[in-house]
């Protein structure tokens, strides 16, 4: 089967089969005729074709015909020798499916666009020439993020998405929630139980109907196929063991300060070669495949950032756990990760403060003026732990003159002052929830 009539068959394949229909409505949602390109960007299995299924099952609702739709699948094996020369066999195919339809009218969603190479200029000149309405996904942020920004010259809306937020994964789990919800002990249970699964297997959607083996060995191919396509085949890595030992490093070093010098050592412990230059490169790929987040230490100028401590975190507390080989189940960086996966969904503008004496774990600014001071703590039962998260929450505040700072721990709540700090404790549930709330 030539190109072309691969193509027809997967388009008309699409537009046969019904959608599914346990699509979960999420947070984010897509704009429709915005006139711009909506670029949908996120790790992989954090949701992105669901999305795209839901906008499509919008514009269904809508009474857009059904012949309407172009939906093209680059994960699909048989499109794996694709070239860019082949993209346009895309259009073509349809105009011979489709004679009488006009291609303007026509929604194009191109899923996981990036695994073909030079795909942006297909991508400018179908939304030039023949369609306004086009969306595309990928796993890779600079690809499409820097690239289709200077490619498109402004002309694209980007989204991301992640695994599933807290309120998403009560919503997937039927657990209905509102303000007055907190107030009721079966209900209030159901929700730290839920809190609980969260923290240990995350927010990937496909886990949440997996059984408790599968749930870990699901994550676990996840991340071997993020390394294995995303890094060793994308990048052209020639020592894959060299990246999946990296990989494992990132991931050990999880909610903690960690450097590429240090990451160095361990590959010289193991008798593995490789340059410093040759790790901050996987540093970044890492990052730009939404594997990892670098958290910077807060300083006062946006010059000294890149020079101060780092920090780093997982795109889910699931995956860090299920690779997690040196603190099994260790439930306080889950939820110091899954606090911070909370807070950078709403803004990029987090760091966390540190002295010569203390640490707090976020510092959350507005436009480079810090705002909110943030600590992570799992229990502030042992007198120990509320000392030393007290003494680093206290300390932040009066060095960036706040007068309040908030405490966030699996379920726990109280106020207190300390040295003219009024310090709110708050379940971490409560504040995700409330935050979920307030944005609708």
């Amino acid at each position: 089967m030539d190109t072309k009539e691969l193509l027809k068959s997967i388009i008309r394949t699409f537009q046969a089969n019904p959608l599914p229909q346990d699509i979960i409505k999420r947070d984010i949602e897509l704009p429709i005729d915005s006139g711009a390109v909506i670029s949908v960007i996120g790790s992989r299995r954090a949701g992105k074709t669901y999305l795209v299924l839901e906008t499509i099952q919008q514009l269904l609702n809508k009474g857009v015909p059904k012949d309407n739709i172009i939906y093209i699948n680059f994960e699909d094996e048989r499109l794996i020798d694709l070239k860019t020369s082949d993209l346009d066999s895309i259009l073509q195919a349809y105009r011979e499916l489709y004679p009488d339809n006009n291609l303007s009218e026509a929604y194009l969603f191109l899923d996981e666009i990036q695994n073909i190479e030079g795909w942006e200029k297909f991508v400018r000149r179908a939304h030039e020439s023949i369609t306004k309405r086009v969306y595309i996904t990928g796993s890779n942020s600079k690809l499409l993020s820097t690239e289709i920004a200077t490619e498109l010259r402004g002309r694209t809306l980007p989204y991301e998405v992640f695994p599933l937020s807290f309120s998403e994964f009560l919503r997937f789990r039927d657990i209905p929630y509102s303000p007055n919800d907190r107030y009721v002990p079966s209900v209030r249970a159901k929700i730290v139980a839920a809190l609980d699964e969260f923290l240990l297997y995350g927010g990937f959607p496909e886990v949440l109907s997996r059984d408790q083996v599968l749930k870990t060995k699901t994550l676990q191919e996840y991340l071997n196929v993020m390394i294995t396509n995303d890094l060793v085949k994308r990048y052209d890595i020639k020592s894959p063991k060299t990246v999946q030992f990296f990989v494992r490093q990132v991931l050990n070093s999880n909610a903690k300060e960690f450097s590429v010098n240090k990451i160095y050592n361990s590959f010289q412990s193991v008798g593995l070669k490789i340059s410093n230059t040759t790790l901050y490169d996987y540093m970044e790929y890492v990052q730009t495949i939404y594997l990892a987040f670098v958290l910077n230490k807060y300083v006062y100028s946006d010059r000294l950032k890149e020079q101060t401590s780092k920090k780093i975190y997982a795109i889910d507390s699931g995956l860090y756990n299920a690779f997690n080989t040196q603190h099994l189940d260790d439930k306080a960086k889950l939820l110091e990760n899954a606090i911070f996966l909370q807070i950078y969904r709403n803004t990029k503008e987090v760091s966390f403060y540190k002295d010569e004496y203390s640490e707090c774990d976020f510092i959350i600014s507005d436009q480079g003026k810090p705002k909110q001071a943030i600590q992570a703590c799992f229990s502030m039962k042992s007198d120990d732990t509320r000392k030393r998260e007290t003494r680093g929450l206290v300390r932040a505040c009066k060095a960036l003159n706040f007068t309040e700072g908030t405490i966030l721990t699996f379920d726990q709540q109280e106020q207190f002052e300390q040295d003219g700090i009024t310090i709110t404790v708050t379940p971490v549930w409560l504040y995700f929830l409330d935050d979920a709330l307030g944005k609708k």
